[in-house]
């Protein structure tokens, strides 16, 4: 069976074209299996990054003094510079980007649902749905991290696929993941932001390629979007909008060329009057 998505992605997909990704889906499996390793609430970074949901979702406010001191930081009660920054209002500012905590959220907000569920209407009360830093909370983060690893894959090879051929462009797929740090992020790391930076840069780059002849309004709220989504996870990440401003650059001018043969060429009938 055939499914149809227009000009918003693949256009036609077959039964046999799902083989490259349940390939895809077989290889990430087995480096599951292998490699996971749900995240133990400890780390730096990786606590500022979790603390936009935590902060919110348990307390209801930004401050994130208490979920960095109540979390597993090696650093303990020390909270170091230049991390502690306080700002106006007496409270540490938290300068780490707020996308990863948003990619988070669908996996995160059920866990919390059924927490906060729990606590009003179990007796006794476990103890886990009280604890922002117990198992279900952290292993909601680690799963996010998880699917966003395989969505990168998946968005790597419909990239390469646009331009190569299906064996290719798994062996590149596979080959950008196997052969990076971006594994050790996705199955050990997972609270830092790098697995859903992967994915948001794989998904502009996936637009931009796909969207490159800019046909209507929607190529430019995709690739917009996208570029914005990226930039929230990790800042830095706003250099890859130069991807996509030189392939518009490059649609313009190519469009300007066809523009300029048009009217280069001389009218047939304009050419048999003056004769």
């Amino acid at each position: 069976m055939d499914l149809h998505f227009g000009r918003f992605g693949v256009s036609r997909i077959s039964s046999s074209d799902f083989r490259p990704y349940l390939i895809i889906a077989a290889v990430y499996l087995v480096l599951f299996v292998l490699l996971f390793s749900p995240w133990n609430g400890a780390g730096c970074d990786d606590v500022f990054y979790y603390s936009y949901l935590s902060s919110f979702l348990f307390d209801g406010d930004v401050d994130v003094l208490n979920d960095y001191l109540l979390s597993n930081s090696p650093y303990g009660s020390v909270l170091r510079e230049p991390v502690a920054i306080i700002g106006q209002k007496g409270l540490v500012i938290n300068g780490w980007a707020i996308g990863s905590s948003i990619l988070w959220s669908p996996f995160y907000l059920p866990v919390r649902a059924i927490g906060w569920v729990a606590n009003r209407f179990s007796a006794p009360l476990p103890e886990w749905a009280s604890d922002r830093f117990s198992p279900p909370y952290l292993m909601a983060i680690s799963f996010g991290a998880f699917a966003y690893g395989f969505l990168t894959l998946v968005l790597i090879y419909a990239t390469c696929v646009l331009e190569c051929r299906p064996r290719v462009s798994i062996c590149a797929s596979l080959s950008a993941v196997l052969g990076s740090p971006l594994l050790a992020y996705i199955f050990n790391y997972s609270a830092m932001s790098h697995t859903q930076s992967a994915f948001t840069v794989a998904l502009l780059l996936y637009l931009s390629i796909r969207h490159r002849n800019f046909a209507g309004l929607d190529s430019y709220l995709l690739i917009a979007g996208a570029l914005g989504l990226a930039t929230l996870v990790r800042w830095q990440n706003c250099v890859f909008g130069l991807i996509p401003a030189f392939l518009w650059i490059q649609h313009v001018g190519s469009r300007e060329r066809e523009r300029e043969r048009g009217e280069g060429r001389e009218d047939p009938l304009a050419k048999s009057y003056c004769t």
